[in-house]
């Protein structure tokens, strides 16, 4: 868009022209661990070597963001946008803590996204049944198409367990801890184990209802039992459908 103010053109400015650089940065300005008395952070890579990568925001792409990470000189803990590195000294290697508090989550080699988009996630997966396939499906057509950046399924699984973490363990008070080399199958293994409580849901036990349980049912063969000899039923599936991408075959004679 283009004008005249007195004699002189006026040329209008591109939005993306003056968007801002995104700097994911660590939550913490010093180290947190005691036996260093909060030393300051330094920058753990040369400013030449600071990663690019590509920024989720909602339903917004941006392609300039840098990731710095802060480290301790003195005990060697470092510090990223998601979580902390730190050394377990019974083990003697590294352990991750998943901060509940992150902003951003690192979903990709190079791609990062805030937790609006990553909650995203899961609304579409409970409210939707919606499965990873699918909303990459939807999401690489109606987002990612218009901007020329894809997103694979393994990186919306990796968000969907990340977001799903957080919430859980952030429901508990507690920070997830787990060994720095876990992929990612390995963190959803763990999570259960330190979160899971056995299967049970923390908001949903020792709570019965009408709506969400009632009397043992029998089918037309099992009609002289008794109910009262059988436990409550907890959960009753009443409907249910996934959504993916369509697959067409073309046969060529």
């Amino acid at each position: 868009m283009a004008g005249h103010f007195g004699k002189t053109l006026v040329v209008g400015i591109e939005p993306r022209t003056i968007e801002p650089l995104h700097l994911l940065c660590p939550q913490s300005y010093q180290c947190e661990i005691t036996s260093c008395s909060a030393r300051a952070l330094a920058q753990e890579q040369p400013y030449c070597d600071i990663t690019k990568v590509t920024v989720l925001k909602g339903s917004d792409i941006r392609t300039f963001g840098f990731v710095l990470t802060g480290k301790c000189d003195g005990c060697e803990t470092t510090y990223h946008a998601d979580h902390d590195r730190v050394k377990n000294e019974e083990t003697d290697e590294y352990d991750r803590r998943h901060l509940n508090g992150a902003r951003y989550l690192k979903i990709g080699r190079e791609l990062w996204a805030d937790r609006t988009f990553s909650n995203s996630i899961l609304c579409a997966t409970y409210s939707f049944y919606s499965s990873t396939s699918a909303f990459m499906d939807f999401w690489n057509k109606s987002v990612g198409h218009g901007a020329g950046v894809k997103i694979s399924h393994r990186q919306v699984w990796h968000a969907y367990i990340l977001e799903s973490l957080r919430m859980i363990a952030g429901d508990q008070g507690v920070d997830l801890v787990l060994p720095d080399h876990y992929n990612i199958d390995q963190i959803t293994a763990a999570a259960y184990d330190h979160l899971g409580a056995d299967g049970v849901i923390k908001a949903a036990e020792g709570h019965a209802c009408d709506e969400c349980s009632h009397p043992q049912r029998f089918g037309p063969n099992e009609q002289g039992q008794d109910a009262q000899d059988f436990a409550r039923v907890n959960m009753f599936v009443v409907d249910g459908i996934v959504m993916s991408p369509t697959v067409s075959f073309s046969y060529h004679f």
